[in-house]
């Protein structure tokens, strides 16, 4: 296979990552991303056990009523959010953090488990079958909800497949500043990982988005392997 194709899945994941545009915002992207590990850090310091329930026992992402008290004001005060709806609606962005702020507690050494371990539960694959005319959303609303329901799915499921592929690899990508040229650096020694789990295929994400994936997958199967890590994360 010529070195071009074999690449081929890495460069659309990554040349998508690093061209992508981040929502209009006055802030840099990676201004962004530090106000939402502030933030994120805020909420777990108040909420542990909630934080918790949500990461580690909800099959349903859906299922958002403990999520839904995760909406403090104060820790909009406190990390300096402008537009605490951004972060409030985006569940997948915020268990990315979670993992992130949650990876300097993980031992590195229960890297040698994660590929034997059993496969993670993830948010379960909705369609519009599921469209209920007497509940609260449109149907144009419920289909945005079905699509980025699936899409936070498939990306979840794609960091999975990656950090089990390539744990201490993720771990270094993770661990790089947010946008800086470590990062793009460190996502290299990833791309025989990316191109297994992509396939034939291809995927377009934001940088955050496999940063969130990586490091909330990275979190997962350390508490799977050891789940009296669980308590010591937050």
């Amino acid at each position: 296979m010529k070195r071009g194709h074999r690449f081929a899945a890495l460069i659309a994941v990554f040349a998508a990552c690093t061209a992508a545009s981040s929502p209009p915002s006055a802030l840099s992207a990676a201004q962004r991303h530090d106000l939402l590990l502030r933030y994120a850090a805020c909420v777990a310091a108040r909420e542990p056990e909630t934080v918790r329930t949500f990461l580690f026992e909800r099959g349903r992402a859906e299922d958002r009523g403990e999520f839904d008290r995760l909406g403090s004001k104060e820790c909009v005060v406190e990390a300096g959010v402008r537009d605490f709806r951004t972060f409030r609606a985006q569940a997948a962005a915020l268990a990315g953090a979670w993992g992130e702020l949650a990876l300097k507690a993980v031992p590195a050494s229960l890297e040698a488990s994660f590929a034997g371990l059993p496969p993670l539960l993830h948010v379960r694959e909705q369609s519009m079958a599921e469209f209920d005319p007497k509940g609260r959303l449109s149907r144009e609303q419920f289909a945005a909800r079905v699509a980025n329901s699936n899409r936070d799915r498939q990306i979840m499921l794609l960091g999975e497949c990656v950090v089990r592929a390539a744990p201490a690899q993720s771990r270094a990508f993770v661990e790089t500043p947010f946008g800086s040229a470590e990062e793009r650096a460190a996502v290299m020694p990833l791309g025989p990982a990316l191109q297994h789990c992509v396939g034939a295929g291809s995927v377009k994400l934001l940088p955050q988005q496999l940063r969130g994936a990586l490091a909330y997958n990275y979190m997962r199967l350390a508490v799977a392997a050891d789940p009296s890590l669980k308590t010591k994360l937050f």
